[in-house]
């Protein structure tokens, strides 16, 4: 009676005092937030000189975003397509990426008060603040969050790593 009660005990101390306690650490609370930067101009005969000037500061500022994120050149006349046309050669000779920049006609209801707009996406991400490791304490919550948010902070397209995320919308992805 002894032997069976024994084994039982035994495989039951062995199989808890195995076992780590600990929780299923959670994955890394991450946001990507998309950035829009966007310039709007008027291109009539009368402010082109003016609106090429703009559009020049603009390349200027916002070069490493141009090298770096996709962008679309958006017109809705027949001056404005003209002037994305000079600009999408404009961003080529700055050294962008044939396939990183769209010329698109302006979607119906934007507003007719420009008839050129250049609108980069980028993506920017949000960590969580992470404490200081203490190597003192045994099972802490929060190891590994400094090089986990390290890691997220130093990618270029951080939106590639949700493509398969169903809550994106279509409007979303115009950055990748």
């Amino acid at each position: 009676m002894k032997s069976p009660t024994l084994s039982v005990l035994l495989l039951s101390t062995a199989l808890v005092g195995c076992s780590s306690g600990l929780p299923d650490k959670a994955g890394p609370a991450i946001d990507i937030y998309p950035v829009h930067s966007s310039l709007s101009l008027q291109t009539d005969a009368k402010q082109v000189t003016q609106a090429q000037s703009s559009l020049e500061q603009f390349l200027a500022q916002q070069h490493h975003q141009l090298t770096t994120q996709n962008s679309v050149l958006y017109w809705s006349t027949k001056a404005g397509e003209r002037f994305a046309l000079k600009a999408e050669k404009q961003l080529r000779k700055l050294g962008v990426a044939p396939e990183s920049v769209r010329v698109e006609k302006m979607p119906a209801g934007f507003g007719q008060h420009f008839d050129f707009k250049i609108e980069i996406v980028a993506h920017r991400v949000v960590v969580p603040l992470c404490d200081a490791v203490n190597i003192s304490r045994f099972s802490q919550e929060s190891n590994g969050c400094v090089s986990e948010s390290l890691r997220w902070q130093s990618m270029v397209n951080p939106q590639k790593m949700l493509t398969s995320h169903p809550i994106l919308s279509p409007e979303m992805t115009v950055g990748e």
